[in-house]
């Protein structure tokens, strides 16, 4: 996206309250990326939770107002054009003759990849082999990835429960609320070494306790 002299990724991003289409994440080059709460503040904003992010981005980021009305059409030239930028970049990298449809693909391609590694960690490290069971979608975008995940996992049936698009807020809700801190040691144990142990226990202790205040 790049509205002025300011140029950004949005996309559409799960934080704490679950759900796809709640927040935006916006990684803006030079600056900390940004986070948008919108469910939360602005709960008309739900419908369309990329192209409100467009809007407030560049406000957030110059403290101006951009220019873009909630009702103004968002101008996809730019998105097309930015994306033959990055195709042409790509295939003169990879010398490759792809498509800007393949290309955006192959973004998609990698998100589904990176989370078929992590179904397949979790299960077979536990002793299951995915194609023997059914893969069971979350979440608002949980249905847009799922047959392709299934695929790479070789799993045959998808399972979308009537309320997948409200599952990833319910289990986080559901979730302890836990922050773990460690840290090595190497030490004989001692009298001597007991009480250099209780005040390295203190410590991890308030960082503990800094880390679930955080959340």
């Amino acid at each position: 996206m790049t509205v002025g002299s300011i140029t950004a990724a949005v996309q559409p991003y799960q934080k704490h309250r679950g759900g796809t289409f709640t927040d935006v994440f916006a990684a803006v080059p030079g600056r900390k990326d940004i986070v948008l709460e919108l469910l939360s503040v602005d709960p008309s904003s739900c419908d369309d939770a990329p192209a409100e992010g467009i809007r407030l981005v560049p406000e957030t980021v110059s403290g101006k107002y951009s220019g873009l009305l909630r009702t103004s059409q968002l101008n996809i030239d730019i998105v097309v054009q930015k994306l033959e930028e990055l195709t042409v970049q790509i295939n003169a990298d990879t010398r490759r003759s792809m498509t800007s449809l393949e290309v955006a693909h192959g973004f998609i391609d990698v998100a589904n990849e990176s989370m078929s590694r992590h179904i397949r960690a979790l299960t077979e490290a536990k002793g299951f082999e995915t194609q023997q069971h059914a893969l069971a979608t979350f979440g608002g975008a949980g249905v847009q990835h799922a047959c392709e995940i299934a695929k790479k996992l070789g799993i045959k049936r998808i399972v979308i429960h009537k309320y997948s698009s409200i599952l990833s807020a319910y289990g986080m809700a559901l979730a302890e609320v836990i922050q773990e801190t460690q840290e090595p040691s190497s030490e004989i144990l001692s009298e001597e070494f007991l009480s250099q142990l209780t005040a390295r226990m203190q410590g991890l202790k308030t960082k503990a306790t800094e880390g679930l205040l955080a959340q």
